[in-house]
């Protein structure tokens, strides 16, 4: 895009190149306009330089089509509509791209220079992955690092694991773009944890290829209110009894028997922040029903007996 006063960046020359890049990076836009720019640097400054930016204008108040003028990039380019919603913001970047990778990256979240590189060429030596996905790096609102969840990384069939945990980071994960035609695009009629939805679907006939080291900065907006996280789970919930009833002979009972128990320890963790013990033990006690060896039930039922002068009383005894 061109306007305002230019903030240039190497643009490879089409001439020598083929018209079709090899990855299209998606970005949805909804009232993070202030992050915007730093998102779309992030791109621009990586040190692969074949691809496509489709910024995607999901009816946001602010003026995006402004912070993009300031980008002087043919790379660059604006699709705008009415609010639809995430899911539909982000299918229609991926049905109006072209390139033979599609990369994802929320305008929030930023890139580390080398993650296009790294993740090309990860997928140009292994035709045996069709999604690759990294580690991630955690920032606050003001692109602070701050400590975050790193959650274990998984490579090849990793549909057990990701039944039980969602490890998966959208603004890490590139994908081929055949595996829009096998598995789907994101649901449109869920407003959060689309991704999550999307990347079990996924995993359903695709192999999974991990990176395990940071290859993008994760936003965290301050701490999410009971009520929002309450919403999570339901819609984490919803989303476990649709693909159930459509693929859950491809899930193992054990892995069953895991999703259920980090549901309820999740239960019992939130209960007993709240001051809910006795919520907090009956929920931990069903964790341990569905996954025994788990360590997390038995230390939380352990947080739940003790008094606090107590719990630190024993954690110093087992240091020594």
């Amino acid at each position: 895009m061109t306007g305002g006063s230019a903030q240039k960046s190497s643009t490879p020359d089409r001439s020598v190149m083929s018209d079709r890049p090899a990855v299209s990076v998606i970005m949805p836009v909804y009232k993070t306009e202030a992050y915007l720019a730093e998102a779309v640097r992030s791109v621009l400054e990586q040190d692969f330089t074949d691809f496509e930016l489709l910024v995607v204008d999901d009816g946001s108040p602010g003026d995006v089509r402004g912070i993009l003028a300031g980008f002087d990039d043919a790379r660059i380019r604006y699709l705008h509509h009415e609010n639809r919603g995430p899911g539909y913001t982000r299918n229609r970047g991926i049905r109006e791209s072209t390139g033979r990778y599609v990369a994802f990256l929320d305008s929030d979240d930023a890139w580390m220079p080398h993650k296009l590189s790294i993740q090309v060429a990860a997928l140009d030596a292994a035709p045996q992955y069709d999604v690759v996905y990294s580690q991630r790096e955690t920032m606050d609102g003001h692109g602070r690092t701050v400590a975050g969840y790193t959650p274990v990384l998984h490579s090849g069939d990793v549909l057990d694991e990701l039944y039980v945990d969602s490890f998966i980071c959208m603004s890490s994960a590139m994908v081929r773009r055949g595996v829009f035609a096998v598995s789907g695009y994101i649901a449109e009629d869920l407003r959060i944890s689309q991704d999550y939805d999307f990347w079990l679907r996924v995993a359903c006939h695709h192999r999974f290829l991990a990176v395990d080291e940071p290859l993008v900065r994760y936003r965290v907006h301050g701490t999410q209110v009971s009520r929002q996280v309450e919403e999570r789970v339901r819609v984490v919930w919803q989303i476990y009894e649709r693909f159930n009833r459509e693929h859950g002979h491809r899930v193992s009972p054990r892995a069953r028997r895991r999703s259920r128990a980090s549901f309820y320890n999740g239960r019992a963790d939130r209960c007993l922040a709240a001051g809910k013990r006795l919520q907090a033990a009956g929920c931990y006690l069903r964790a341990m029903v569905f996954h025994p060896l788990d360590s997390h039930p038995w230390k939380g039922c352990v947080r739940v007996l003790l008094p606090a002068p107590l719990q630190r009383l024993a954690r110093q005894l087992l240091r020594r």
